[in-house]
């Protein structure tokens, strides 16, 4: 791409040379007619081209490729590199190491490549009996009443058969009263992590169940519906049901497998008068289990850190964002001060004083490094001459001056350079706070263009409280006190 850029570069370089001798000839013709007119076409072609040059050929900072990715294991290793990239920018200690423990526990499941299956379900489905069935034994308290599992139980890595899983019984869901809805947000967070999810019924679809079902089926996770308990009803009563399940997800465009299983079935009294128990009957799941981890298990681990790395990433940018703002406006408040004492000390006309005061091309540099922009000093002047200009059109500096005349009228302040000062860092705290928002967008300054910025963020300024703070904070720092009433 560079290589193809150079060459671009060339053709229209050496275009532009040719039509400018062309045009060179013509004037040299103009000449013999008018030579003054010969030497201002002259002069002004070279004044075009040097523009035009510099505009054209001034070296551009590289956009970031996009990179498509052949595998999931490829793009999760990616994001979590980028993930882990972001947390080094972090600065509360507190906030990226648990970010941290986070990211480096993703690491770990890719490179065990362990499958997480996780059981969720309505409580009293069966989920505790289906997981003992899995691990061969009785591991954990079973009963008919609802919310057996109080907090989700994570049990030691399994067998089954070739395949070795970790298995979660999640605490059910549906339950009423507020100890329940805690118990369902903490069976929902485990269920979006989960590699592999057993959603465990154990009767026709409920329209709760059912809504559940295609939320966490809309996050990408893989599910498996096992439909529980069913030596209890006739084998037409089973198929029936079964039937109208597997309607029902088709006409939702979900491609979700159902599994039917008795995974504690009924005790049978002998005619002995002894009691059996028998076997639990798990034969399909197990079947789709096996298909499912032969052939998916590295892409269901992969899809898996790529929706928590989603999940880390909106956490860590939330937590840069507000770091970002911290320092932003620390930058402005020093420039604020600085400026107002530069224009108390040394009295200019408000109308030029971002224009002369280099200390605004430098906030403006200050600022695009806090949001990790690339910005060269030429480019930052030309920011602070645009929002000169937008001050300018909106007559904004006339405005607050009078705002600023008008506040400090009670306070018997009527000295024109402290009313100077003032006005000059709050049009400096106004002009901050659109690079602000300008960095904030990847250097864009929206559909509405700076007019509208800048607008938004003199409203905003407007608010008395605000206002206060701002006049207070100068006055402080300008050693100057009100007089007092």
């Amino acid at each position: 791409m560079k290589e193809l850029d150079f060459w671009v570069r060339l053709v229209v370089g050496l275009g532009a040379v040719a039509i400018g001798v062309a045009l060179l000839d013509r004037v040299v013709q103009l000449a013999r007619i008018s030579p003054l007119l010969a030497i201002m076409v002259t002069g002004l072609l070279i004044l075009a081209a040097v523009i035009i040059g510099r505009r054209f050929f001034r070296a551009k900072p590289p956009k970031p490729e996009v990179k498509e990715f052949q595998h999931r294991v490829e793009a999760a290793q990616e994001n979590l590199t980028a993930l882990e990239s972001q947390l080094d920018k972090i600065q509360d200690q507190v906030a990226q190491e648990a970010l941290r423990y986070h990211t480096t526990t993703l690491r770990q499941t890719m490179s065990r490549q362990e499958p997480q299956l996780v059981v969720f379900g309505v409580g009293a489905a069966g989920k505790t009996s289906l997981v003992n069935a899995l691990m061969g034994h009785d591991r954990g308290a079973v009963a008919a009443t609802m919310g057996t599992t109080e907090l989700g139980v994570k049990y030691r890595p399994v067998k089954l058969g070739e395949f070795t899983v970790s298995l979660t019984d999640c605490p059910g869901i549906l339950e009423a009263g507020a100890v329940g809805a805690d118990r369902e947000e903490l069976a929902r967070k485990l269920a979006t992590r989960a590699d592999l999810l057993l959603f465990v019924i154990d009767d026709d679809l409920r329209q709760t169940e059912f809504q559940l079902l295609q939320e966490l089926a809309t996050l990408g996770k893989k599910i498996i519906l096992v439909f529980n308990k069913t030596d209890r009803l006739p084998k037409p009563d089973r198929e029936l049901i079964c039937q109208s399940i597997q309607q029902r997800l088709a006409s939702a465009g979900l491609a979700i497998p159902l599994t039917a299983i008795a995974a504690r079935p009924q005790a049978v009294a002998l005619p002995t008068g002894e009691t059996y128990y028998p076997p639990p009957k798990l034969a399909p799941l197990l079947a789709e289990l096996t298909t499912i981890l032969a052939t998916q298990t590295p892409d269901l681990i992969a899809d898996n850190i790529l929706l928590q790395c989603q999940s880390l990433t909106t956490e860590a940018r939330s937590v840069l964002s507000q770091q970002r703002e911290q320092l932003t406006q620390q930058i402005i408040d020093r420039y604020q001060w600085i400026v107002a004492g530069a224009v108390v000390a040394n009295p200019i006309p408000l109308a030029d004083f971002l224009a002369t005061a280099a200390v605004h091309t430098q906030m403006v540099m200050e600022i695009a490094q806090v949001y990790d922009c690339q910005i060269s000093r030429e480019d930052s002047q030309s920011l602070v001459k645009s929002i000169i200009q937008t001050f300018t059109a909106l007559g904004m500096t006339k405005t607050v001056l009078q705002i600023m005349s008008m506040t400090l009228n009670p306070l018997g302040i009527l000295v024109k350079t402290t009313i100077g000062g003032l006005t000059a860092a709050y049009l400096t705290r106004i002009a901050g706070r659109s690079f602000q928002e300008y960095f904030a967008h990847q250097e864009n300054w929206g559909d509405g263009g700076i007019s509208k910025v800048v607008e938004r963020q003199f409203n905003l300024a407007q608010k008395e409280e605000l206002l206060q703070t701002v006049v207070q904070q100068t006055l402080n720092h300008l050693k100057i006190k009100p007089p007092s009433i």
